[in-house]
């Protein structure tokens, strides 16, 4: 029987760029993977519906507290190009890793709050599943 251990969230990170930076002071991350589904016919199936994947697609979003480090999110957005994003359990020893684009940042401030940010990432082609 497989025994499974359960992953702290704690130990799970994203990090960006060529020279893999970390999401400074990031309290969520969550990555989603999507396919795309086609529905098929099939005379086989009778009343029940067949479908096929045609494509995936996928997504980070991390937030986090805001600090200096914003003017670096900021700029790798507005600069357009596509980043490498890893999201690894930093507890065991599979990451996922692919190029992506910033598709938003938000950035929220309350009065007698830390600021805090959110911030959403495209996948642009594959995501790979890679050991560490």
């Amino acid at each position: 029987m497989t025994t499974y251990k359960a992953i702290k969230g704690k130990d799970v990170r994203v990090y960006w760029g060529d020279n893999y930076r970390f999401f400074a002071l990031s309290k969520t991350c969550t990555l989603e993977v999507k396919m795309v589904l086609k529905e098929v016919v099939d005379p086989d199936s009778g009343r029940w519906k067949r479908y096929i994947a045609v494509r995936g697609e996928w997504g980070v979003s991390v937030g986090g507290l805001m600090s200096e480090y914003q003017d670096e999110l900021f700029a790798a957005m507005v600069a357009g190009e596509p980043v490498l994003l890893v999201f690894r359990n930093e507890d065991g020893t599979t990451q996922y890793d692919g190029q992506a684009l910033f598709e938003s940042l938000t950035q929220t401030g309350t009065v007698k709050e830390i600021g805090t940010y959110q911030c959403k990432l495209m996948g642009t082609g594959k995501l790979e599943v890679n050991d560490f």
